[in-house]
């Protein structure tokens, strides 16, 4: 059973919010970083991977998906401030290296190598 992802980007302002789905998370995030825009040409690209998700398979990733998109900015807002109260990029923490373990109800971070 593969993994999925459901993510939230950001542009460098914080203007526009993009929730998408993947299962290969390192790969959107550079794609995302690299230049493809959030919406469609002109719109601003994405610069952060500000929250994900792993979910343990693509009809949970969808149906957290729908509910992830029919939140309000508010709402979204919470969910990444609640595991990323600064909002950084966690697109160096994916893959590659370097994990990120993030304790949900300690409200710490730790680096592991």
């Amino acid at each position: 059973m593969m993994k999925s992802y459901v993510y939230i980007l950001t542009d460098s302002n914080r203007t526009f919010l993009h929730v998408g789905i993947t299962d290969d998370l390192e790969n959107v995030a550079m794609a995302y970083k690299n230049g493809l825009p959030l919406v469609s040409l002109g719109f601003p690209t994405a610069v952060r991977l500000v929250y994900h998700e792993v979910l343990h398979s693509e009809q949970e990733a969808l149906q957290r998906l729908r509910l992830l998109t029919s939140f309000t900015r508010m709402q979204k807002e919470r969910l990444i401030r609640k595991s990323n109260p600064n909002w950084t990029d966690q697109s160096h923490a994916i893959g590659r290296g370097t994990h990120l373990l993030r304790d949900f109800y300690h409200g710490y971070q730790r680096y592991v190598g």
